[in-house]
């Protein structure tokens, strides 16, 4: 009698392909079909049918692992797209490089988001964020085609940042920084933030006028804060004026009243342009607009005085003033002793 074993056949199976498997198989079944008997027929087919079953399974897995990772890269990809279609807001997409250098070259490489976050807690110096706003209001700033920083002025001169060396080997995209509505506020009330946190008054008095450039959008509440925690009296007026011009702006009859008595004492060409546009409305109340034209005459007063003071005093020396001032004190001196 014939013997026979199911090692060599399995193992010729397994060897193949999916579809050679399944020929394989089909191939001996039909060979040995005549001298096997019954029931090692049966077998044989039960166990070709659970392989089949095995292999049909794996393959089924893997097309699932395979949709699965496709699923995910289109979803990365419209997570990209959106990130990218928010960044063409102000510059051409870069590519996704580590953000390095000091704080304007990371606010150049910087997507939408980045750049807002930075102006809302800037992480350099006050000198770097002027530096920041002069260069985008000369439409200066540059970024190459690598996310690099780059200075153009009005003759057409290119400038590495932040060595600024002139350079003749220009990037092969070179597109200018540039800010939409949303970053151009944030920029404005940043640099106003950063001042006001200052130790030094000049740079207070900056934020001051900033925020009046801007009075339309100022929080009342920063002004608030800012006059609480000031000690110097130049800033502490600054703050009152605004906080006044707000009031005035915006409040109810009585603190419109008590907001132009304090602008009296005001000398900004700005506050009395405020308070000759007021007088100049129709259906004032009389005493708001009395109130209105005293103030006026007396800003009006202050400002020729302020005027007059520089034209005398331009172009003269600290130790000329002094003398002046010292000449005027012994006039009255002698006089009051006469």
């Amino acid at each position: 009698m014939q013997h026979h074993t199911l090692r060599p056949l399995l193992g010729q199976i397994l060897s193949k392909s999916n579809n050679d498997q399944q020929a394989l198989a089909k191939t001996y079944a039909s060979s040995i079909s005549m001298v096997v008997p019954r029931r090692l027929l049966v077998l044989i087919a039960l166990l070709l049918a659970a392989f089949t079953t095995i292999v049909h399974a794996d393959d089924g897995a893997q097309s699932a692992n395979i949709a699965t990772v496709t699923s995910e890269s289109m979803t990365d990809g419209s997570d990209t797209l959106r990130t990218n279609n928010e960044q063409s807001l102000t510059t051409p997409t870069q590519p996704t490089t580590a953000v390095s250098g000091d704080a304007i070259q990371q606010f150049v490489a910087g997507d939408f988001s980045q750049r807002q976050a930075m102006l809302s807690a800037w992480p350099g110096s006050v000198e770097s964020l002027d530096n920041l706003v002069e260069l985008i209001a000369n439409d200066e700033l540059y970024q190459g085609n690598r996310g690099q920083t780059y200075l153009l002025n009005a003759e057409d001169q290119l400038f590495t940042y932040p060595d600024k060396t002139e350079t003749s080997d220009w990037p092969s995209d070179l597109s200018q920084v540039t800010l939409t509505n949303t970053l151009r506020s944030a920029l404005i009330f940043g640099q106003a933030k950063v001042k006001l946190e200052s130790d030094k008054p000049a740079q207070r008095l900056q934020a001051v006028e900033i925020l009046a450039d801007n009075i339309d959008q100022v929080d009342p509440a920063i002004i608030t804060a800012a006059a609480a925690n000031e000690d110097n009296a130049n800033v502490q007026k600054a703050l009152t004026a605004l906080q006044a011009r707000i009031d005035f702006k915006n409040g109810d009859l009585p603190t419109q009243i008590e907001a132009v008595n304090l602008l009296a004492d005001s000398d900004n060409p700005q506050v009395l342009v405020d308070l000759e546009s007021a007088l100049a409305s129709d259906n004032l109340d009389p005493t708001l607009e009395a109130a209105l034209s005293d103030a006026r005459d007396s800003v009006a007063r202050r400002i020729e005085i302020s005027t007059w003071t520089g034209h005398i005093f331009t172009g003269m020396s600290t130790a000329s003033i002094l003398l002046l001032a010292a000449l005027g004190l012994d006039y009255f001196w002698f006089a009051w002793r006469d």
